[in-house]
């Protein structure tokens, strides 16, 4: 008898240390879980931060992308108005050199009609 209880009193105690054991690994697991489930909670909230971030930059870069297609719009109108008022500038000079050659022609016929007038009045003299 005293054998048999000393036996069961060793597996008692194999048992004990075996649950104490499984305890401490189950609270270490609890603790683990804890740590995990924290991190899993800030990872969450950086991600919506993140995504939140995003969709912001999203929003900011479409209205960029309007503001350039406006301008690049009032640029085009610019050019355009531009190459008009050029056109017409081109137009203006080329009118005032055919003026300038039409008032060189008179200037000239002047000129020669003066000398022939001075001409006829010394012949006349």
């Amino acid at each position: 008898l005293q054998p048999a209880l000393e036996q069961q009193s060793q597996q008692l105690l194999t048992n004990e240390r075996s649950t104490a054991a499984r305890q401490d690994q189950l609270q270490a697991l609890r603790g683990g879980m804890a740590t995990l489930q924290e991190e899993a909670r800030d990872s969450s909230t950086e991600a919506a931060a993140i995504l939140e971030d995003l969709m912001h930059m999203t929003k900011e870069n479409q209205k960029l992308h309007e503001e350039m297609r406006v301008l690049e719009q009032k640029v085009v109108a610019c050019s355009s108005t531009a190459r008009e008022y050029l056109e017409e500038q081109e137009r203006s000079v080329q009118q005032l050199r055919a003026i300038e050659l039409e008032r060189n022609d008179v200037a000239n016929l002047y000129e020669q009609v003066s000398q022939h007038t001075r001409q006829q009045s010394a012949c006349i003299e």
